[in-house]
């Protein structure tokens, strides 16, 4: 199972240290591990990173790679959805329809004065 690399803050000693719990990447001299006999626990040691990555992870321009390319696909992807989503269908406009205006006629109920009855 691969763990999740710690803080960035971490150096590369510490980040051994928690990952082996012991005394951290050994610097260049084994020699005190072979002394004792514990040549396969130098060896883990020496091998510090994750699985199926290069020795002492990744470099800084590598990350920055591998970021840009993730982007680059999730924009893709939520392209692609969206352009789907926007097919609808159009309204049709009603059409309002206009009052014809009647002749007047006769006297107005409301207003008696237009009439010529007083």
């Amino acid at each position: 199972m691969i763990q999740p690399l710690p803080s960035r803050s971490r150096n590369r000693k510490e980040r051994c240290m928690s990952q082996h719990n012991s005394t951290g990447c050994p610097t260049g001299t084994l020699s005190s591990s072979l002394a004792v006999g514990r040549e396969e626990e130098a060896v883990q040691q020496r091998s510090c990173g994750r699985e199926g990555e290069p020795e002492g992870g990744r470099s800084r321009v590598e990350r920055r790679k591998r970021r840009r390319r993730r982007k680059k696909k999730k924009k893709k992807k939520k392209k692609k959805k969206k352009k789907k989503k926007k097919k609808k269908k159009k309204k049709k406009k009603k059409k309002k329809k206009k009052k014809k205006k009647k002749a007047h006629h006769g006297c107005n109920v409301d207003n008696d004065l237009e009439c010529g009855a007083e």
